[in-house]
């Protein structure tokens, strides 16, 4: 919630969801709690496994056909411990320059 608050956006407002790939035991948990349609998340966990700090960044590139700009992406990730973080991207056209600011939680 930190993260839709810092980034003045809602959950409806998100067109993925990009999670952490580290199973998928624990992002359809995740899914299932906030009540996102499955083709709204982004899953490559098949096609790499669990690839720890690159996994978000990979499932974007693999997803680069379904983004569009204008698309809200909620990315979600977490580590070792109690470690854990979330964002949320604008994707910009290659016309519109990246805004500035936001925040991540």
């Amino acid at each position: 919630n930190r993260a839709f608050e810092a980034g003045g956006r809602s959950l409806e407002e998100v067109d993925f969801l990009i999670p952490h790939q580290a199973n998928r035991r624990i992002f359809d948990a995740v899914r299932r709690r906030l009540k996102i349609p499955t083709q709204k998340v982004i899953d490559t966990i098949a096609e790499h496994g669990n690839t720890s700090s690159s996994s978000i960044p990979l499932a974007i590139a693999k997803s680069q056909s379904r983004i569009r700009p204008g698309d809200v992406l909620g990315l979600c990730a977490f580590g070792g411990g109690f470690t854990f973080g979330a964002a949320l991207l604008e994707v910009a056209s290659a016309e519109q320059p990246a805004a500035s600011g936001g925040g991540g939680a």
